[in-house]
């Protein structure tokens, strides 16, 4: 039996840490993309693999900590926010297909750390950045 690597969390406890830690009062997603978020772009990211698209944001910071992970399935699939350990992220990515019948990478996807004040986000038109929160707000 597969181990599972991630559980999920509610949307309202999603919005309510949110508030706590980076003090935005969450409505959508979009929220996260705060100014002065420095993007880059994959050309021809649809015939991209996940696992290489997720190399690109990795490589803007490491991962660490617990994550909450939104993906499409977490809308579409009737489900919510995942979390997972960062040591388990690579995993997660490369199951998610096989898991949810979803590219990980197919529309927009968001990974916060709390304990790095930090969202990696990628757009489904292939850009992607990090947004930095400040530890004050």
């Amino acid at each position: 039996m597969k181990k599972r690597i991630y559980s999920l969390i509610s949307w309202d406890e999603f919005k309510n840490l949110i508030k706590m830690h980076f003090g935005i009062k969450f409505v959508k997603i979009d929220d996260l993309c705060i100014d002065g978020i420095k993007w880059s772009f994959l050309e021809n990211c649809l015939g991209i693999d996940d696992l290489e698209i997720f190399y690109c944001l990795e490589s803007l910071k490491p991962f660490s900590g617990k994550l909450i992970v939104v993906t499409d399935a977490s809308y579409m699939k009737g489900l919510s926010p995942f979390l997972v350990d960062s040591q388990y992220i690579k995993q997660f990515v490369e199951s998610h297909f096989i898991d949810f019948g979803d590219q990980f990478l197919d529309t927009d996807v968001f990974i916060i750390s709390f304990e790095c004040n930090t969202a990696w986000i990628f757009h489904h038109e292939g850009v992607y950045g990090l947004a930095e929160f400040n530890k004050d707000t």
